[in-house]
């Protein structure tokens, strides 16, 4: 499948055909001074130019290309991938092919869907990320995420440390965290996914047991969708619910509090199922007085923490 990254610059070409003739070629040069010129080049640039050569493809990989973040964003018929301070755009030609767009050039692909070339190409960025941002705002993905799996799929393994995934089914979901490295994987954010009720196939997953951090915003979720002790595992986690209750706080202090891993979480709730903030409270202090007090301290056995319950939050930390 043709990319993005199969076309090298007029300016690398150039620079091969001088260093055919008396300038010396760039390999012919000390290790360092390559690499001096390898940080001087954009991501993008490394990895085109990995294409020219067997090489170069050896001399980029072992100064390895590093991406702090990767955003795909789907957005009408467009795919936008953007790398650190770059953006790629593929969009959808009148003919069925790609119109790719990068740093104010345009190139036209009569072969392959926008989104699958889109696809492709990420398959060559993936390996040299830390964090992963997928944003979905169209009804039928279906294509995309089929192709993009299919990536994750063949390079078996991805290494980032924390990924974002927004506008997709859960099962979608499923499918890419199963294909990240288990060991790597800290952060998971997820917000307005659709079927979130099968969380409990999450559950299964290494990646999902072994994850440090959760958020979950934008929609609230149902009980039915949700069993909040599948989330005590996580050290830290963010997530709005639609009703908190008197057995989710009894939950949380017998569960999540005797957790030695445990540091914060945050709850935002939509009602409270007709209980009041003063009965809540009488569940960490039984002796609580009426007064209005949002805030206070609990203790067990592992630790203190501090509490704050107010209005449509719940709060709870280690106490430093």
């Amino acid at each position: 499948m043709v990319g993005q990254f199969d076309f090298i610059p007029s300016k690398w070409l150039s620079c091969l055909s001088k260093s055919r003739r008396n300038t010396p070629k760039l390999l012919a040069m000390p290790l360092d001074i390559v690499n001096q010129v390898f940080e001087k080049l954009e991501p993008v640039d490394l990895l085109v130019l990995r294409k020219v050569c067997q090489c170069l493809r050896a001399a980029v990989d072992k100064f390895r290309i590093h991406l702090d973040e990767i955003r795909i964003i789907c957005n009408g018929n467009k795919v936008f991938i953007k790398l650190n301070e770059s953006c790629i755009e593929y969009t959808k030609t009148t003919t069925g092919g790609a119109k790719v767009s990068f740093n104010k050039k345009i190139k036209i692909l009569e072969k392959g869907s926008y989104m699958d070339i889109a696809a492709n190409d990420l398959g060559l960025l993936l390996k040299h990320v830390s964090r992963l941002y997928f944003a979905n705002y169209v009804p039928d993905i279906k294509i995309f995420i089929t192709s993009f799996i299919n990536v994750l799929k063949a390079k078996k393994c991805i290494h980032v440390r924390s990924i974002e995934l927004g506008g997709l089914l859960s099962r979608d979901v499923q499918s890419i965290l199963r294909y990240l490295d288990a060991q790597k994987l800290d952060d998971i954010i997820l917000w307005r996914i659709k079927e979130f009720n099968q969380l409990e196939r999450l559950d299964c997953l290494d990646q999902w047991r072994s994850a440090k951090t959760f958020q979950s915003w934008h929609l609230p979720l149902k009980e039915a969708e949700i069993k909040i002790e599948q989330l005590f595992h996580f050290n830290k986690f963010k997530i709005k619910l639609e009703n908190f209750s008197i057995e989710y706080a009894v939950k949380i202090r017998d569960d999540l509090l005797r957790r030695r891993s445990f540091q914060y979480c945050c709850i935002l709730f939509d009602t409270i199922n007709s209980i009041t903030l003063f009965e809540l409270k009488k569940v960490f202090q039984p002796d609580v007085s009426g007064r209005d007090e949002h805030q206070f301290e609990y203790s067990n056995r592992n630790n203190t923490f501090h509490i704050f319950i107010l209005n449509s939050h719940f709060m709870c930390s280690i106490s430093e």
